[in-house]
């Protein structure tokens, strides 16, 4: 919706339903998110989201389930943050940036004992131009960081034998989440007119995890 020939906001909704054979249990996602951009100038627009999730029986978009069980439901919540810049010749330059928490229920019934919010964070830096010859063709570059989780723990409880009662002994590690890759994703491309109606392109891709 255009709030006045500077801004504008966006307001979405997502649900979906689906079912897990194997593990016998079905899943859904709850949401709703919103954007709001401004024209800070002619050539310089920055924008901001914020978004809310609801998942029952995944936890990003993961299933869990059994002696793994991390809980029946989890909510995220997430924000970010977007700058284009517009510059001579046709240049464009634009930036964003995402970050999300997401705090999982836990079960009672699984050997993960305890599970803390979890952090996830996004970047992409982008340029292009839409004439870079003057003949129509364009040409854009970007590189991406994914959304990756960048905190967060788990308390696992192991049986490592039994005492001299026939009690079981459990042992308790506390373990990181986060993991030891991190996904960076570069990505250009250029197309340009070959005829009437035709057009060419190319596109590389280099992912680095």
């Amino acid at each position: 919706f255009d709030l006045n020939n500077k801004s504008r906001i966006a307001v979405s909704t997502i649900t979906s339903n689906e079912n897990e054979s194997m593990m016998e249990t079905t899943a859904g996602t709850q949401g709703a998110a919103m954007a709001y951009t401004f024209n800070l100038s002619d050539n310089t627009r920055i924008s901001f989201s914020s978004s809310f999730l609801d998942e029952k029986n995944t936890l990003l978009g993961a299933y869990s389930g059994g002696a793994l069980d991390l809980g029946s439901s989890a909510t995220s919540v997430s924000f970010g943050a977007g700058l284009n810049m517009n510059f001579p010749h046709g240049w464009t330059l634009g930036f964003d940036a995402a970050y999300a928490r997401t705090s999982p229920d836990g079960s009672p019934n699984s050997l993960i004992s305890d599970v803390s919010y979890l952090t996830s964070r996004s970047y992409t830096i982008g340029l292009a131009n839409r004439n870079l010859t003057g003949i129509g063709d364009a040409l854009g570059v970007s590189v991406n960081k994914p959304l990756r989780v960048s905190g967060g723990t788990v308390s696992l409880s192991v049986p490592v034998g039994s005492d001299d009662m026939g009690a079981p002994v459990v042992e308790h590690y506390r373990l990181g989440l986060t993991p030891d890759g991190s996904e960076t994703d570069v990505n250009f491309i250029y197309n340009r007119p070959l005829a009437d109606g035709m057009t060419g392109g190319l596109s590389l891709a280099y992912r680095n995890d």
